[in-house]
């Protein structure tokens, strides 16, 4: 239910959704977040970022790159945080 909430047209329940994913960890909800790593919502992507940073997968390195070139600095900024946890996983 949770992944398929991602595709809601409510910002704030797909930003709900994305930590909730993060906190589940299911490897199943790598799809759904990676998709939204360009959600039109900043609070969307930034809770996208911060919840692929739980997860040791090929296509989370990619969204996060991705990521890197958000257009808000906060964004970015997490991204950067969650790549360089890379190392330490």
């Amino acid at each position: 239910e949770l992944i398929r909430a991602m595709e809601d047209k409510n910002d704030e329940v797909r930003h709900a959704v994305a930590h909730a994913l993060g906190h589940v960890k299911d490897p199943a909800s790598i799809t759904a977040l990676v998709a939204h790593v360009a959600d039109p919502n900043v609070e969307v992507r930034q809770a996208v970022v911060e919840s692929l940073d739980e997860f040791d997968d090929p296509r989370v390195i990619s969204a996060l790159r991705t990521a890197l070139k958000d257009t808000n600095a906060e964004v970015r900024q997490s991204a950067v945080k969650a790549l360089g946890n890379r190392n330490r996983k």
